[in-house]
C-alpha cells in the first residue's frame, strides 16, 4: 500500500506539471478560459473556451453551466491520466484486502475483544466514579443500624453552582436518626435539601 501510494503521488504529480506547463505555454492564444488545472469526474482537465475545442484535442469531462467551457483532458496526458487512475483502482482494492483481513483477525478474536470492551466499560464507569468523587469531595456510605448524614450535598446543586461560576455554594446537610426512628418527615422550600436527605438517606 506504501508504494502504491508514493506511486500515485509521483504519477499525480507528473501529471500536474504537464498539464501547468500546456496551460503556460497555451495562455494568451485564446484556447484556454482561465489559467489553471482542475478535475472532474476524478480526472484532471483543464478549462477550453467552446469556440477553440478543436485546437486542444482530447476528452470532455463536463461542461460549465453556461455551456461555454469545456473540461476537457488533452490527448497529451491521456495516458498518465490512465495510469493514474490504474493505481488509485489498485490502492482501493489493496485498503479493500487489508480491510478485509483485519476484520477476519477481529472475527478470529471477539470473544476477547468483547471481554475487553466489557472490562473497558467498567474501568470507564470506575474512573468516572473516582473523578467525580476527587472533585466534589465525595465519599462511599457505611451501613449501620441508625441513619447519620455528615456533610451531605446535592451533587448535581454542587455541579451546576461550579458551572455558573457566581460563587454560590451549596449548604450542607447534617442529620442523624436515632435508633429505632420509624418515620422523619421532610418540609421546606425548593433549595435541594430535601432531595440529597431522601438520595443519601433512603
Amino acid at each position: 500500500l506504501r508504494e502504491l501510494r508514493r506511486n500515485k503521488a509521483a504519477t499525480e504529480r507528473h501529471l500536474q506539471h504537464t498539464l501547468e506547463e500546456l496551460v503556460k505555454n497555451t495562455a494568451g492564444e485564446g484556447i484556454l478560459q482561465d489559467n489553471f488545472v482542475t478535475q472532474r469526474n476524478g480526472r484532471y482537465v483543464v478549462p477550453v473556451r467552446r469556440d477553440a475545442q478543436r485546437n486542444m484535442p482530447g476528452l470532455v469531462h463536463d461542461v460549465s453551466s453556461t455551456g461555454q467551457t469545456l473540461f476537457i483532458e488533452p490527448t497529451a496526458t491521456l495516458s498518465l491520466g490512465n495510469e493514474l487512475s490504474t493505481i488509485s483502482a489498485e490502492e482501493r482494492e489493496e485498503v479493500r484486502r487489508i480491510l478485509a483481513q483485519l476484520s477476519e483477525g477481529v472475527r478470529a478474536n471477539r470473544d476477547a475483544m468483547r471481554q475487553n470492551s466489557d472490562i473497558l466499560e467498567d474501568l470507564d464507569a470506575a474512573a468516572a466514579v473516582a473523578k467525580w468523587a476527587g472533585d466534589y469531595s465525595c465519599v462511599l456510605p457505611s451501613f449501620g443500624g441508625f441513619l447519620q448524614l455528615s456533610n451531605a450535598r446535592h451533587p448535581l446543586l454542587s455541579s451546576q453552582f461550579r458551572r455558573e461560576g457566581q460563587g454560590r455554594k451549596v449548604v450542607p446537610l447534617d442529620l442523624q436518626l436515632p435508633p429505632g426512628t420509624t418515620t422523619l418527615a421532610i418540609t421546606g422550600s425548593n433549595t435541594g435539601g430535601k432531595t440529597v436527605t431522601l438520595v443519601r438517606g433512603f
